[in-house]
């Protein structure tokens, strides 16, 4: 398959996110993009100039893209590694390629370069060529290569040979006779209109190279493409990513879904994540739990899966279903508003309303909230997470709130975080090791009354008895009332 994919240039179009501003945003997005196996110097670089999409047909593309690449290197191993030593010396001659492009005279520092380059380019588009594929489409590499390497010993070092000039070849030749003669006068006037000389012929090589500024550019383009769609499948191989399907319109669906950066960390202390299942469309789904049930987290996760696949990933699950939307917009407790001088209630606040401002300007929002109004009072907290939920079913918007306030009148789809496992606490759980006891599975919320559950966590963290046996009398009073 032809990459016909070009790597988005910086600032080209800057109404459009580009992964560099989306990873300030999301840590388990950067861990992702930083645990590319990437080879070649200016490939960071490139990816995070790239822009986020919102084609269902190009996003396919790219997938398609990724998948070919993935059979390429299961069938070619050896070729691949080969590839990968290849853009591994491949320098940032972005500078150098400016100054071609301006049509500046290039020195010998730039021109070894560019023919180290070219030489690497050449032998990666020999080794797909033998291999019979094309994952991505280089120029004629002949009409540069005449220029670099005209005497074509095709060797990685580059000086002004005398193949280049004709005049330059006879002014050495009499330097090197006036040398041997001892004719030191004549033999510097020689030297130095041989430099002279050199400096011409850079010019007419930089006017050359200018000319093929266009391949020059469009080379570098699909190499740095080329390592980031092998780092990629090697990525996505290694994490067990699923390639997802998409739609413009319809359900969410995700079965398996994890965290990569929560499932590393938890692996380290021995533990073990559990993937879950969800589904999602055009209307909101409240989701209810205990604090330390994994609401913030499967939120997190969602956004992270949609923000991979819209800028041309795969996804961390076994199967994934999703919809295209224009933006993803995540508000958490845990983001930095409050260090600009708002309570964590105004930063929510201000959050949720430019949430609300973006759907009415008429984009598809995927919208992940958690915990809104949390930290005001009860009444109002409540009314507020009443009045979003009623104002997304209004505007059909796909958007998942997650809430404490739990057992209320809902008139959406409802969801809880099933919750501690075993109905008796062993004696030896702790916060350590409370994970184990707990089941992140979404099961339907029927309204009916729940397991108090952050009172048996209060308990395991060692709060007062007392303390807790209060809060269980007044529990119990309010179910009496209710029943």
């Amino acid at each position: 398959m032809s990459g016909n994919w070009l790597v988005n240039q910086p600032n080209s179009r800057p109404d459009i996110m580009q992964l560099k501003s989306a990873i300030e945003e999301l840590e388990s997005l950067r861990f992702v993009i930083e645990a590319l196996p990437l080879q070649s110097a200016p490939s960071r670089h490139y990816l995070m100039a790239l822009h986020w999409i919102s084609e269902e047909k190009a996003i396919k593309r790219e997938l398609a893209q990724v998948v070919s690449a993935m059979h390429f290197i299961e069938a070619n191993e050896p070729l691949t590694a080969n590839i990968r030593i290849n853009l591994a010396q491949i320098r940032d001659i972005r500078g150098t390629l400016r100054n071609i492009k301006t049509g500046s005279t290039p020195d010998d520092i730039e021109l070894f370069e560019l023919k180290h380059f070219w030489l690497l380019a050449d032998g990666i588009k020999r080794f797909l060529s033998d291999a019979g594929v094309e994952l991505i489409c280089l120029p004629d590499m002949g009409p540069v290569m005449k220029i670099l390497d005209p005497e074509g010993n095709r060797i990685p070092t580059f000086y002004i040979c005398d193949n280049y000039d004709d005049e330059l070849a006879a002014l050495r030749k009499a330097y090197n006779n006036a040398h041997q003669r001892g004719e030191k006068a004549l033999e510097e006037q020689l030297k130095e209109a041989a430099i002279q000389r050199e400096e011409v012929v850079r010019q007419h090589l930089g006017e050359q190279l200018h000319v093929q500024y266009n391949a020059l550019r469009h080379t570098m383009d699909q190499l740095v493409y080329l390592d980031i769609l092998l780092s990629k499948a090697i990525l996505f191989k290694q994490w067990n990513f699923t390639c997802p399907e998409l739609y413009g319109e319809g359900l969410t669906n995700y079965h398996g879904l994890f965290n990569p950066l929560v499932k590393k960390i938890l692996e380290a202390k021995g533990e073990h994540f559990q993937p879950v299942d969800i589904t999602f469309g055009f209307m909101p789904t409240l989701i209810t739990g205990a604090n330390m049930a994994g609401k913030t987290v499967l939120l997190k996760t969602v956004a992270l899966s949609q923000l991979l696949v819209q800028f041309g990933f795969f996804v961390p699950a076994s199967e994934a279903v999703i919809r295209i939307v224009d933006q993803v917009m995540l508000s958490v407790g845990d983001q930095q508003s409050e260090l600009q001088g708002l309570s964590s209630f105004g930063a929510e606040m201000v959050r949720i309303t430019g949430i609300i401002r973006t759907i009415r300007s008429g984009k598809k929002v995927l919208a992940l909230i958690d915990e809104p109004a949390r930290t005001t009072n009860p009444t109002e907290g409540l009314a507020l997470v009443k009045a979003i939920v009623e104002l997304f079913e209004k505007m059909k918007v796909a958007g998942l709130i997650t809430t404490h306030y739990s057992g209320t009148d809902f008139t959406c789809r409802k969801l809880r975080v099933k919750g501690f496992t075993e109905t008796d606490i062993p004696e030896d759980i702790s916060i350590g090791n409370l994970i184990r006891y707990l089941d992140y599975n979404l099961v339907e919320d029927t309204g009916e009354s729940l397991p108090h559950e952050a009172l048996r966590i209060a308990g395991i963290l060692g709060v007062d008895n007392e303390l807790i046996e209060r809060a269980q009398y007044y529990v119990h009073e309010e179910d009496r009332v209710k029943k």
